[in-house]
């Protein structure tokens, strides 16, 4: 394939050059033996599907118009090649596949407010139009998980589902009622990536504070807990010369964390792997019937960011307090939460002190994995019921899938690395982050979404009650749970 040995020529050139060394030790042998060549040509990855003529067909998908949130990528395709190395290889990967499927491509845009109700629509009248449709976990009220407008993509034969391209571990959290996939992310449309919720964090602060600890060795060690993040951001609060942490952009405070809104301590509890919803015995979302450790995960994070200038939590762009982004940005802040496409937006790349990424962190050391949580508005991937030929529409999307994963992958981190965290153990977190990528169903189907975040907001002022909250909710959720998923 032509684009896949490009792009990983130019991602083993950067490598080298930007995101290593970039030179050899001093008194290291470099040359070869004259007349010793060694093969170092990767096998070219094999589609293990079908590919058959689709005979010019026009396949056409629903997304989210172009122009959106920072960091997304969830753009489709592109009219042309520009020199940018990731979208001219989304380019590429699709113009591939048009040539070798024989068809032809085509988005139609809309906005996510109305897209969900546009594709139920149609599906209601039996209208085919379209074959792919791209809907946030959940948005306004509404999720595909339990929808009666799209498919069991498990029945979709020409899915390739347990292949490397396929997002195994979101895969089996998403996975309903045995065998029931109502919606995935994939690689089509790189938002089922670049939104997983990160831990950002400022390498120089790190430096300057003396601290001579690698994270990502801590990370790799399974040692990247609660208490070590607590540790070092105890070490990093400075009033400076304010008389409070109040939150002002033009002062000199300088925070533990920093993040927006509510998803910022709510990444930190998703991290624990304890939720508010779970799957039962039935694989059917249910509360879940014991609290006790999330409750323990929720009170160690009030302990953490609600201490004066642990967290700052702002999102009022333009105002004396502005964002937690500015914060982080401005180096006034040790960690930062982010989604992971943020890191290649130009606010990042114009920050002059060095930042890398994390996973949240566990709980504790006991815990066995690392979780990775995705935005509730990242889009993924739905068939509509009313589509004529679903086995056609499997085909398409497990085939650019494939492309996407060999091809587009590599150099999205490239770009995710190089233009932003500037080192190549970021490469390593964000594969790490990649296979750790699961679905909070409290979240993405709504249910126990203003629930938590609730909860999320009263760890930072420091007013939790748990036990309280949970009881005057359960009844309306359980509600929930059985008008959505009841028999």
């Amino acid at each position: 394939m032509k684009v896949r040995s490009i792009s990983v020529l130019l991602m083993l050139v950067m490598l080298l050059a930007a995101c290593g060394d970039g030179a050899s030790s001093a008194g290291s042998d470099t040359t070869a033996d004259a007349g010793t060549t060694a093969d170092t040509t990767a096998p070219e990855p094999q589609y293990t599907g079908e590919l058959p003529d689709l005979g010019g067909y026009e396949f056409t998908f629903l997304n989210q118009n172009d122009v959106f949130w920072t960091g997304t990528h969830h753009t489709l395709d592109y009219e042309s090649e520009t020199g940018d190395l990731y979208s001219d290889a989304v380019y590429q990967r699709n113009r591939e596949a048009e040539e070798k499927l024989n068809f032809k491509i085509k988005v139609e845009k809309s906005d996510l407010s109305t897209m969900r109700a546009d594709m139920e629509k149609l599906v209601a009248s039996g209208d085919d139009v379209y074959d792919a449709v791209y809907l946030p976990l959940h948005f306004g009220g509404a999720s595909s998980f339990g929808s009666d407008s799209v498919l069991n993509l498990n029945t979709v034969d020409t899915l390739q589902l347990d292949q490397p391209w396929w997002n195994k571990s979101f895969i089996e959290s998403a996975t309903m009622k045995g065998d029931v996939l109502y919606t995935t992310i994939d690689y089509v449309n790189l938002m089922g990536y670049c939104f997983a919720n990160v831990l950002c964090f400022n390498q120089d602060m790190m430096n300057n504070l003396g601290v001579d600890v690698s994270l990502y060795d801590l990370v790799r060690e399974g040692t990247w807990t609660m208490d070590a993040m607590n540790t070092y951001m105890k070490m990093a609060v400075n009033m400076g010369s304010q008389s409070d942490f109040a939150p002002k952009v033009a002062g000199d405070a300088v925070y533990g964390f920093a993040c927006q809104h509510e998803e910022g301590p709510l990444m930190l509890t998703q991290g624990s792997g304890s939720y508010l919803m779970v799957m039962n015995e039935e694989r059917l979302p249910a509360l879940a019937e014991d609290m006790t450790r999330l409750s323990n995960v929720c009170d160690k994070l009030t302990s953490m960011l609600s201490e004066p200038g642990s967290c700052v939590m702002t999102n009022v762009p333009g105002s004396e307090q502005g964002q937690g982004i500015d914060y982080f940005l401005n180096g006034r802040s040790l960690f930062y939460h982010s989604t992971l496409g943020a890191a290649d937006s130009q606010r990042f790349r114009e920050m002059a002190n060095e930042f890398g990424i994390l996973p949240a962190p566990k709980y504790d050391e006991t815990q066995d994995r690392y979780y990775t949580n995705l935005s509730q508005y990242t889009f993924a991937l739905n068939i509509p019921k009313s589509a004529k030929d679903p086995a056609r529409t499997g085909t398409v999307i497990d085939y650019l899938a494939f492309l996407s994963y060999n091809d587009v992958m590599p150099v999205l981190q490239q770009s995710l690395c190089y233009k932003g965290m500037r080192n190549d153990d970021s490469i390593e977190m964000m594969n790490l982050i990649l296979e750790t990528e699961i679905v909070d169903l409290t979240v993405a189907t709504g249910i126990g979404n203003d629930t938590i975040n609730g909860i999320c907001g009263s760890i930072v002022k420091g007013n939790l009650k748990f036990a309280s909250t949970i009881a005057s909710k359960e009844k309306m959720i359980n509600s929930k749970i059985d008008k959505l998923f009841g028999e």
